[in-house]
This record gives C-alpha cells, sequence and structure tokens, in this order.
C-alpha cells in the first residue's frame, strides 16, 4: 500500500513542477529539484557516515548497553580498525540520493498543493519510506557487522527471508519520518524567515533544524534500529522490540543520543546547504535564459 501511494504521489510530483521558489516569481528547469536533491543525498552521506555508524551501533543491542559512544568507538577502531566506521558507505551512496532527491521532489510538490510546510513536510517523510526503508536496513545492517564478509547482501536477504524483510521496522521509520520531516522543514523555513535567526549561516539552521528532527523522534528511532539489526533468534517484531526497551527502563530509548544529534546536526547543515545552493543557481540560470 505504502509503495502504491509513493507511485501516484511521485508521478503527480514529477509532472506538476517545483514550489520552490514560488513558480510567480520564477520557473525553474525540470532538472533543478531532483539535482539538488541527489547532491544534498551525497554531501549527506559524506558528512555523517562515520558517526551514523557509531549511532546505529549504540542503538542495536549486538554491542552491549553498557558502553560509551566513546568506549565503543575506541573498541570498534581498535578492534576492527577506523574503516570499519566507514563500512556501508558505498552502497549508501549509491542509494541514499535517490532518497533524498525523491523526498525533496515530493515535498516541493505537495507544499505547493497544501501551502503547509508541515502536512508536506509529514506526507513526504510518510510516502518516501516506500524506497529509504529498504536503504536504511540493508545500511544498518552493514553497520553493525564486525567484519565487511559478515554482513548479509540484499540478495541475500531476499533469498532468506522475503521481499518483506526489506521492510522491516517500516512501521516505526514512517512515524519516524512523518514527525520528523515535519519538525525539519518547519524549522528550517521558519528559520530563514524569522528576524531574530536571519543573522544565522544557513548551514547552522540547517543543523539546528537536523537536531530537532532527532530530538523529537530518538526513541521511535531506537526502536526501528533493534528491530532492523537484531540477530536471528531474537524479537524483530515491533512488539518485541518495544517490550525489551520497557524492560531496560526510558533511559534506553534515548541511547546513543549525543552521537545522533551531533551526526544530524552536520549532516543536515551540509544537505539543506547543498540543496539550498543549488536550487538557488538553478533560479539564477533560468532568470538569466529569459
Amino acid at each position: 500500500m505504502c509503495a502504491r501511494l509513493y507511485l501516484v504521489a511521485f508521478v503527480a510530483t514529477t509532472n506538476a513542477g517545483s514550489s520552490y521558489p514560488p513558480a510567480a516569481v520564477v520557473q525553474q528547469p525540470d532538472w533543478v529539484i531532483p539535482l539538488a536533491g541527489l547532491l544534498s543525498g551525497i554531501s549527506q552521506v559524506l558528512a555523517e557516515q562515520p558517526l551514523d555508524t557509531l549511532k546505529t551501533r549504540l542503538q542495536s543491542t549486538q554491542f552491549g548497553e553498557t558502553m560509551t559512544p566513546l568506549e565503543l568507538a575506541r573498541a570498534t577502531a581498535r578492534l576492527e580498525g577506523a574503516g570499519a566506521f566507514m563500512r556501508g558507505v558505498m552502497p549508501r551512496l549509491l542509494t541514499y540520493p535517490l532518497v533524498k532527491l525523491s523526498l525533496f521532489t515530493l515535498y516541493e510538490h505537495l507544499h505547493a498543493r497544501t501551502g503547509s510546510t508541515i502536512m508536506a513536510g509529514a506526507c513526504a517523510g510518510i510516502l518516501n519510506t516506500a524506497i529509504a526503508c529498504p536503504v536504511d536496513l540493508i545500511k544498518s545492517v552493514l553497520q553493525v557487522a564486525r567484519s565487511p564478509g559478515a554482513a548479509l547482501t540484499a540478495s541475500e536477504l531476499l533469498r532468506a527471508q522475503g521481499w518483506r524483510a526489506l521492510y522491516r521496522g517500516i512501521v516505526p521509520l514512517m512515524v519516524r519520518d512523518g514527525v520528523g520531516y515535519a519538525i525539519l522543514y518547519s524549522v528550517y523555513n521558519q528559520g530563514k524567515r524569522a528576524d531574530s535567526l536571519q543573522a544565522l549561516p544557513g548551514w547552522v539552521l540547517g543543523g539546528l533544524a537536523g537536531a530537532s528532527f532527532y530530538a523529537a523522534t530518538l526513541p521511535v528511532d531506537r526502536v526501528k534500529v533493534m528491530m532492523q539489526t537484531q540477530p536471528a533468534g531474537m524479537p524483530q517484531s515491533l512488539r518485541g522490540a518495544v517490550t525489551t526497551l520497557q524492560l531496560q527502563g526510558v533511559r534506553s530509548f534515548y541511547r546513543g543520543a549525543a552521537p545522533t544529534l551531533v551526526r544530524t546536526f552536520l549532516g543536515q547543515a551540509v544537505a539543506l546547504s547543498t540543496y539550498d545552493l543549488v536550487v538557488s543557481r538553478g533560479s539564477q540560470l533560468a532568470i538569466r535564459g529569459r
């Protein structure tokens, strides 16, 4: 159902043009938003990958519940080498830009239709999980593998557990991205308009928007990671993950909070700045071409 809704929305989106900047001001070339999304995704992956790996390992149950972020980082570097922090980066570089392309394209279209940043962000985030969930799951499985050869590939996952395995954790992902992107776009767009914040560089606003995303969604993100990275034989259902966390206390929902917030500040600072830069240059080209 999610995939069907996504396809309907995305086809309508690609036929409707962009809303940023408003069409009344300048009609951008059709390639601007997709290109901005692609470059945004590439820049985000490169900016946040090491911290993203640390964040995923902290939230998974495979590395214990007692090590601090610094202790886990030291243990990973000592036992697996520094390259472990970049594990999964190539598959993510090949796929995540497409996720961002889809997300921004959906958002721009929905914002033009609804006029609501919150509604557009929430709907874009939820619909985008149709393609984001498989990418996120494979990335998480690779990041918790203790050696490159130990990671299940997408084909092995499909062969062992069927196509549904690629959508494990989609319910908490839909909740996280629906709430998170409604907040992220609202904070970023309102921040650019607020007189008191206009003195801040765009990358700072982007970082704050990213941090606000996870500040509101860390508990559900922990549930998602647990569902996606549990080893065989452990509970991989939503109920099983929530029950495990309830037994460990409320604080366990916020495990990995520090590296998560730093990681998303860096990632969104770069990603949103890149997106705005490409859109701005595209608008300038459109104006010159008149």
